[in-house]
């Protein structure tokens, strides 16, 4: 799996579920993760671990609960128990995870009391309300006994040259075989919710392109209503010396800014009903970004201003071939 393109870097960890209170004495299940220390741990880990050290009487502990979002309150110490069911399934972040159980067997009541350190890491596992680490240390000389395993990964897809689903799914092609084995995490999470909204995406643009006909139809029918309604002022503008090109422009001009105006409307509406929606929906999971695409709105825009010069074509073609005279007769 580390080989594969995307990849930057990976540890193997034990792992063990335990359960622990926190300082409102509320139960709280904590996947207990035995690493090399947090050099290891900031290879993989996006957060901020400057002054944090993992020894044998310390854990690093999430600042947030990842079911609740809340802040997960703690006292100087902190005392895990281990579950005596004795068997746990591993997880990974946006990885794998292999799992060694022990056939259900109780192995006993274990506990492990430690000084708390607090950092906001969040997601490392959805499957878990809290992601622990602890010195592997305490795996290898029995203070705790691992029933599993987990890999997390760090991708950075787009140094690579890759792309961030085919890093995940060949992930999946690697572990295929292995049935107990759960890919799960924030890329794993992100993927689906990325196939989901280009699913979503490719049916408005289809939309959206049955909107751009229907609005181009909709421009020149404005046009061509707009030109035999002024067929005496366009008449009268040629009798004073306007010249034909001069009066194709000048449906341009209107054409350019019926396209313009509702184009910056539509586009300051669409992107105030999108940072609605994206608020609604993933204000749930995290804090909500609220972007706006400058390149993407102004080819936008761009294309509405070529419909519509593309509009204006056949009702000034019209317009300057109507010879003044006969216009002023007609109206």
């Amino acid at each position: 799996v580390a080989k594969i393109k995307g990849i930057k870097d990976s540890i193997y960890a034990p792992t063990r579920m335990m359960s622990m209170k926190d300082a409102n004495g509320k139960d709280l299940n904590v996947l207990i993760v035995g690493v090399d220390g947090v050099d290891a741990l900031r290879k993989v880990v996006r957060a901020d671990l400057s002054g944090v050290t993992i020894s044998g009487d310390s854990v690093l502990m999430p600042k947030y609960s990842a079911a609740t979002g809340k802040d997960i309150p703690l006292g100087k110490s902190v005392t895990f128990t281990s579950d005596v069911s004795g068997s746990q399934t591993g997880t990974a972040d946006a990885a794998a995870s292999d799992t060694e159980n022990d056939g259900g067997q109780s192995d006993g009541v274990q506990t492990l009391t430690l000084a708390p350190q607090k950092v906001d890491y969040r997601r490392i596992s959805a499957n878990y309300a809290a992601v622990a680490f602890v010195d592997a240390g305490h795996f290898t000389n029995g203070d705790v006994k691992a029933n599993g395993h987990i890999m997390l990964m760090r991708i950075d897809a787009e140094s690579a040259g890759t792309t961030l689903n085919d890093v995940f799914t060949n992930v999946q092609n690697a572990f295929s075989a292995s049935a107990d084995i759960d890919v799960s995490g924030p890329v794993a999470e992100r993927t689906q919710w990325e196939t989901m909204i280009n699913g979503m995406m490719a049916l408005l643009v289809g939309l959206i392109a049955v909107a751009v006909l229907i609005a181009l139809v909709g421009v020149a029918n404005t046009l061509s209503l707009s030109v035999i309604e002024r067929t005496r002022e366009s008449a009268t503008l040629r009798a004073i010396g306007m010249t034909r090109g001069q009066l194709r422009r000048s449906l341009a001009v209107e054409a350019l800014l019926l396209s313009l105006v509702s184009g910056v409307v539509g586009v300051a509406l669409g992107t105030l009903f999108g940072w609605l929606g994206s608020y609604m929906v993933f204000s749930l999971y995290g804090d909500t970004v609220f972007p706006f695409e400058w390149t993407t709105n102004g080819a936008v825009l761009g294309v509405a201003a070529l419909a519509a010069l593309l509009a204006s074509v056949a009702p000034a073609r019209r317009a300057v071939k109507t010879p003044p005279v006969e216009a002023l007769a007609e109206a």
